[in-house]
């Protein structure tokens, strides 16, 4: 199966897992999304429904806001502040 990127409007949240809008089959690959400035606003990959990987999201003006790792929906470090 090809790799999906989608952006956050296009994600559906169904008790605490995440879907394609309109698909029945938890969501596998990354949701991206920018400010209208076209600077990343967030960056998170999700497997089956739940993020997986590192999640990141910016403030408008580029600075890192927080950077988190996760495995199969659990938080298992919280980076924030550490260097990347």
């Amino acid at each position: 199966m090809e790799e999906r990127t989608l952006t956050s409007r296009q994600i559906d949240n169904r008790d605490a897992v995440r879907y394609a809008s309109g698909e029945d089959t938890p969501y596998t690959g990354w949701v991206i999304d920018y400010y209208d400035s076209g600077q990343l606003k967030l960056k998170e990959y999700y497997l089956d429904g739940k993020v997986h990987g590192e999640w990141l999201r910016y403030h408008p003006d580029g600075m890192l806001e927080y950077r988190k790792i996760f495995e199969h929906g659990t938080m298992k470090d919280d980076l924030t502040g550490s260097s990347m």
